[in-house]
């Protein structure tokens, strides 16, 4: 009995390694490497990092640009934008917490909605982060110079920022 369940553990592992090299030789062979392109505020060079709050918010109120290595513009047209906001707290016994605040708001075009406008650049300090993700960019026309429709969108790398002095 022994050995009966040896031999046949072997040949199930035996198996199971086929299988997952199969898939890693399948997943090598169909790979391809999706197109993101970097985007940026404004027409900086901050794409994600440590960054100043007055940096920040003076390049976050001209909205989001992209372009590619190769020099190729494309159009933001919407992105989400999610706020970390640390905050000191008090628990039930007095203990002090330092917490983050989550809020998270959908911003079409390139630019932050008026809601988070009004209120963001007060509330920016030291030690918050920024995220924005999901960002969909459409290429521009080679004749006409216009941005595609949006249906033609696809995403552009995210960005996520960290408030420093």
């Amino acid at each position: 009995m022994n050995r009966t369940v040896k031999v046949l553990l072997f040949v199930f592992l035996c198996i199971l390694g086929m299988h997952l090299f199969a898939q890693k030789a399948a997943k090598g062979k169909g790979s391809t490497k999706i197109f993101k392109p970097t985007v940026y505020l404004d027409h900086s060079d901050y794409c994600g990092g440590p960054i100043q709050k007055r940096v920040f918010d003076s390049l976050l109120k001209m909205g989001l640009t992209s372009h590619d290595q190769s020099g190729n513009s494309f159009k933001v047209i919407s992105f989400d934008l999610t706020y970390a906001e640390q905050n000191l707290y008090e628990d039930s016994i007095g203990n002090l917490e330092v917490l983050m605040d989550y809020s998270h708001e959908f911003c079409p075009g390139n630019m932050v909605t008026s809601y988070i406008d009004s209120s963001l650049y007060k509330r920016t300090k030291a030690g918050d982060t920024v995220f924005m993700d999901n960002i969909q960019v459409v290429d521009f026309d080679k004749k006409t110079k216009q941005p595609l429709p949006d249906s033609s969108a696809f995403s552009g790398k995210g960005m996520k920022f960290v408030i420093v002095r």
